[in-house]
């Protein structure tokens, strides 16, 4: 494992064409980068292949979309500098 000295969240799924997910962060503080492993999914209206990736603030949930069979890793991190 890795010790990274902040409340980060990982969060790996793997998804069928078609499938749809939402991720609701673990608290308003926390922003999420989602990066694309292999495939290519839909976040919002924005659409990301493999090797792209997405920084999101300011909401409390993200809704994806596979577009094709996708890998996909999220990191949830806070927006603060209160890392208590």
């Amino acid at each position: 494992g890795v010790y990274i000295h902040q409340d980060a969240k990982f969060h790996l799924g793997n998804f069928d064409k078609g499938i749809e997910a939402k991720h609701t962060l673990s608290s308003k503080n926390q922003g999420v980068y989602v990066f694309v492993l292999s495939g290519e999914i839909e976040v919002g209206k924005e659409k990301l292949s493999m090797r792209d990736a997405a920084e999101i603030t300011d909401t409390q949930s993200v809704e994806l979309r596979a577009l094709k069979q996708s890998e996909i890793l999220l990191i949830e991190v806070p927006l603060t500098g209160d890392f208590s």
